[in-house]
């Protein structure tokens, strides 16, 4: 039989994704922790981690331990939690994980309005960020809940739970914009963008906002000079406000500096194209009614104007274009 201990030790290298970490974590020193992996992976005949440049990654076999360690010390953990008092019809945690190439601001906006959400059960929500296919694993390891993503994903064991599809249109700083009206349609913001100084700033080529910007760019040969580039979307969008120069970006990303006067917009508000998030679940938790509760709120938010743009909502007034 499998050591309950060699488990655990086990159970947490994967967790930290270090041995150095989850020997401190544990108060042990590491060359014994290495040991006792070792003899696990004696015992199973095949290795469990694999290492790629400086990241300890788990290997096939390791992750579908993983799996089962996870169903173990989680069912300890609700133990005691009962033996204490706590049971998890009582407490519930909810982990998010959110790819990077979402703007961090909406995403607290994001989170603000789920916890605003009425739920039944009291829960507390987690948020963490990191790359597509890292926190894919997390997801399928039950180490997350729900993935938020910009790209959709194939995996058999997930499901994508909710979909949002948010405009994109050109944003300005305030200070810049132009006074007179535009005929809203794209020849006439061509014209605009050939007549305007301002250069243009641009998600960083390895996101996927930047490659939809540069398909539009190319398809109206459009060619303002690129001032600025950033592979954090956040730094996109404070570029538009300090003047740097124009963008296009989703409208919820700069939904609040357009309320405060900082930025406006120099086409319709139904924008060019549509940026899609996902949110995605476990195959096997689809009807879990904390995600549909999730999904709700979402779909709540897609309500709003200044968010995710609904044609039968009236637009705010908009600064225009000289022509």
């Amino acid at each position: 039989m499998l050591n309950y201990n060699h488990l655990y030790y086990f159970y947490q290298v994967a967790r930290h994704q270090s041995v150095t970490r989850a020997a401190k974590f544990l108060s042990i020193q590491q060359p014994s922790l290495s040991a006792q992996i070792k003899v696990l992976e004696s015992q199973i005949g095949q290795d469990l981690f694999e290492r790629v440049g400086r990241e300890l990654r788990l290997s096939s076999r390791g992750q579908i331990l993983f799996r089962y360690c996870q169903r173990i010390f989680d069912a300890a953990a609700d133990l005691e939690n009962y033996l204490r008092g706590q049971s998890q019809q009582q407490i519930r945690s909810l982990r998010i994980g959110v790819t990077e190439q979402i703007d961090q601001n909406f995403v607290a906006d994001l989170v603000s309005h789920v916890q605003g959400f009425s739920f039944d059960e009291n829960f507390q929500l987690k948020v963490v960020s990191g790359e597509k296919s890292f926190l894919v694993e997390q997801l399928k390891s039950h180490k997350i809940d729900l993935l938020f993503s910009n790209n959709p994903t194939y995996e058999v064991d997930l499901y994508p739970l909710s979909e949002v599809r948010m405009p994109v249109v050109l944003f300005v700083s305030s200070s810049d914009a132009p006074k007179a009206t535009l005929d809203r349609n794209h020849i006439a913001v061509k014209t605009w963008l050939k007549k305007t100084k301002l250069g243009i700033a641009l998600p960083s080529e390895k996101l996927k906002l930047r490659h939809e910007t540069d398909q539009f760019l190319q398809k109206f040969n459009i060619k303002n000079s690129v001032v600025f580039e950033s592979d954090l979307i956040s730094v996109v969008a404070r570029a538009v406000v300090d003047g740097v120069g124009f963008a296009f970006l989703p409208m919820p990303y700069l939904a609040e500096e357009m309320n405060r006067g900082l930025v406006a917009t120099v086409s319709s508000l139904r924008g060019f194209w549509s940026h899609q998030l996902y949110l995605i679940g476990r195959q096997a938790e689809q009807k879990d009614p904390l995600h549909l509760k999730i999904k709700n709120a979402i779909g709540e938010m897609k309500k709003s104007p200044m968010l995710f743009f609904s044609p039968r909502k009236k637009e705010p007034a908009k600064v225009q274009p000289k022509v």
